[in-house]
Order: structure tokens, then C-alpha cells, then sequence
């Protein structure tokens, strides 16, 4: 969430969010040409916008964070975290991937996000991990979460009524299906109510 708000940090240290635009935007460009000299493998498994975004945010093909890395990110001890989570996060774990202030960071999860490790187990009947954040489809933020397959799930309030002011929904098989999507066809994410957990935000958070 800290690299979610930079555009912030930057014009209170004397820039501007024109400035700070342009700047991402010549970032952008650079990464744009970078695209071309990707390997064949890369550029078949993401489209061009996609590995546009993630090379701005940082990535690179065969980018993998070390155990010792893997563990300096903000995650919550108290889960087992299984290898479909710790592969992801080796790979996308601390970059701020998306454009201006828009982004989905893993490696970090508010703790008003958060809810007991048991929760989620009793709503959906498997066993999902916290494993980052993002603003991409709502301003307050959204848990990113991960399960034993590697299916993604979002999980925030809805701003409706209880007892459906919490929402876990399931976007994606994968996080490369799911990165891909949300910088080409984000709409595809969403859709079914059968992949929809609604639930009483404020009983059930952590802070609740």
C-alpha cells in the first residue's frame, strides 16, 4: 500500500501529479522498447501491454526473490503459506505493478483487510492466503488472495448493507491469467455468482 500512494509522496516532496505522470509515462516508453528484446517465451506467455506494466513495475524474466527476500515481505505469520503462493511471490512479490496510482502489490496487506486465518475456510470451504493489495477496482483497496491451486481472489466491502458488506470473489485460476486480464479484458475477471462469497464485513474482520 505504501508504493500504492507514491504519486502522493512525490508531490509532497515538490513534485506534481503532472510531473510525476510524465515522468511514468517516459518510463513507460523505455519499457515499450524493452518489449522487443524480451525472449520469445515472455512475450508469448503476456501480451504487450501487460509486459509493459510489469516491466515498469520492475520485472523481468526470471526474476525470483530469495527465501530471505521472501520473508522480508509485510506478509501475516500466522499462515502456512503454500509453494502455489511462494511461487507467485518470488516472482511478482514487492513491485507495484499497474499506472499512476491505479496498482495490485504483492508482498503486503493492510491489516484492516485482514481477517482470522480460519474465516475464509469456513465461507468457502478451502483454505486461501493473504498475499497483497490493490486499488485497481476500488479506492479503499482490495485483499489479494491466493490458494493451494494458485487461484486468485479479491476479498473488501462492498458498500452494501449487511450481511453483504464483505465480498470474496474468485477472478482467476492463476496470477498470469489474472495480470494479463486486468491490462487487457478486466471484465472477464468477473461474472459469476457462483464464484461470489458474500458475508458480514464488520462480525467477521479482524478489527470488527
Amino acid at each position: 500500500m505504501i508504493k500504492a500512494i507514491q504519486h502522493i509522496i512525490y508531490v509532497c516532496r515538490g513534485g506534481s501529479i503532472g510531473q510525476f505522470q510524465r515522468e511514468q509515462d517516459s518510463r513507460r516508453k523505455k519499457a515499450k522498447t524493452r518489449v522487443k528484446a524480451l525472449p520469445a517465451e515472455s512475450r508469448n506467455r503476456f501480451t504487450n501491454e501487460t509486459l509493459v506494466n510489469l516491466i515498469d513495475s520492475g520485472w523481468l524474466p526470471n526474476r525470483w526473490l530469495t527465501d530471505e527476500e521472501v520473508k522480508n515481505l509485510r506478509l501475516d505469520d500466522s499462515y502456512n503459506y503454500p509453494d502455489s503462493a511462494i511461487s507467485v511471490l518470488r516472482e511478482f512479490g514487492d513491485l507495484n505493478i499497474g499506472f499512476y496510482n491505479r496498482t495490485i502489490h504483492l508482498g503486503f496487506l493492510d491489516d484492516w483487510l485482514k481477517h482470522p486465518c480460519s474465516f475464509h475456510k469456513e465461507l468457502t470451504g478451502i483454505a486461501i492466503y493473504p498475499i497483497g493489495w490493490t486499488n485497481l477496482f476500488c479506492d479503499d483497496g482490495l485483499g489479494v488472495y491466493c490458494d493451494d491451486s494458485g487461484a486468485i481472489y479479491i476479498d473488501g466491502q462492498t458498500g452494501n448493507e449487511p450481511p453483504q458488506d464483505g465480498l470474496l470473489e474468485k477472478i482467476g485460476d492463476n496470477f498470469d491469467f489474472v495480470i494479463d486480464s486486468l491490462f487487457t479484458d478486466w471484465k472477464i475477471l468477473f461474472g459469476s455468482e457462483e464464484l461470489r462469497w458474500y458475508y458480514d464485513w464488520n462480525r467477521h474482520s479482524k478489527d470488527g
